[in-house]
């Protein structure tokens, strides 16, 4: 029986890849539906090495399928829960255990300020004390130290110039709240559950699939791009088994929040290694995500932020991902949520 869970990052052994590699990637970060046929004319390579060299990165687990991103998951509440613990755990108990938790859909094991991070995603932000009490029971009494956040709208994504390191201005796309009705009838609800977890399927195998014609599909996909309902697809990069460091920054900030984002925005604009920056309601501020080459590299990138941020800078801690799991069931009802959200 399939388990419950499935890893996104962290898997064992170290893939090298080339500069060809990384731009591919780059290619499919920035829309994983892309054909073949274009990567190739972007990277100066043939269709069929793009076709070669992705079969091989998915093969060696540098990717692990494609999805798509949901604006603000249709107004659900976005929880983020970080926990120190003392002493060891079973990771699969631990997992199992997380899995029963519907309202739980990912969580990651890490070390450096915090062990543990947990992604809860609630209808009604009423039930969030109960979810984290139910969470934490499952570590027993090894909760040393726990801290609860709830992401604020808008958050920013940048284009994960890690892979190219290029110059150019970077792209930065906006994750906004969308309106409390969202008018989806059941093609677009159908698209939208096929296309979750195996974003880069071919216009023809969805059709064939979901009986809806070529041409509605491709209509209806871009008219749910263009609304931020959908993001453009992206590929589930492991970045640990490409040698790489992903990591959180969680800041506490002093004086005004709304000048302090600009600033953040422009750090994130001016840092290849800076994948997104998000507001929290909690004792912390901001969080910034971010992919370095080494820990050594985070000490700089940490020292620059001060720099940026100068009196405004009051507290930060680290959570460095180490294996990231999510729950497929859990991960199925918050898709489902769409019906009775329309």
């Amino acid at each position: 029986m399939a388990e419950k869970y499935f890893i996104l990052q962290g898997k064992p052994g170290n893939v090298l890849i080339d500069k060809k590699d990384r731009e591919i990637l780059y290619e499919l970060m920035c829309n994983a539906r892309k054909s073949n046929a274009e990567i190739g004319r972007r990277v100066r390579l043939s269709k069929q090495s793009v076709i070669n060299r992705i079969g091989r990165l998915e093969k060696e687990g540098v990717i692990n399928g494609y999805a798509i991103g949901m604006g603000i998951l249709f107004n659900l509440q976005d929880h983020h829960l970080y926990l120190k613990l003392k002493g060891k755990f079973d990771h699969k108990k631990i997992l199992s255990k997380l899995s029963n938790i519907k309202e739980v859909s990912s969580m990651s094991f890490g070390f450096f300020s915090y062990d543990i991070k947990v992604n809860i995603v609630l209808s009604n932000s009423n039930k969030m004390n109960t979810i984290v009490n139910s969470v934490c029971a499952v570590f027993d009494d090894l909760v040393l130290h726990k801290e609860s956040f709830s992401l604020v709208t808008p958050s920013y994504w940048f284009s994960l110039d890690y892979l190219i390191k290029n110059s150019e201005k970077r792209r930065i796309s906006v994750n906004f709240r969308l309106p409390d009705k969202i008018k989806l009838d059941s093609k677009d609800i159908s698209i939208i559950k096929a296309l979750f977890n195996s974003s880069r399927t071919k216009l023809i195998d969805l059709s064939n699939v979901l009986e809806i014609s070529h041409d509605v599909i491709n209509v209806r996909l871009k008219s749910l791009i263009k609304q931020g309902i959908i993001s453009n697809p992206f590929p589930i990069i492991d970045f640990k088994i490409l040698g790489l460091f992903y990591a959180d920054i969680l800041l506490s900030i002093s004086g005004n929040l709304d000048e302090v984002e600009n600033i953040l925005l422009r750090f994130g604009r001016e840092k290849y290694e800076v994948i997104s920056v998000c507001r929290f309601v909690g004792n912390y501020d901001f969080c910034l995500s971010f992919v370095v080459d080494g820990l050594d590299v985070f000490g700089s990138l940490l020292s620059c932020l001060r720099e940026y941020l100068g009196d405004h800078f009051r507290d930060y801690y680290v959570f460095v991902h180490e294996k990231d799991f999510v729950f497929r069931d859990n991960r199925k009802n918050a898709v489902d949520l769409l019906k009775s959200l329309n």
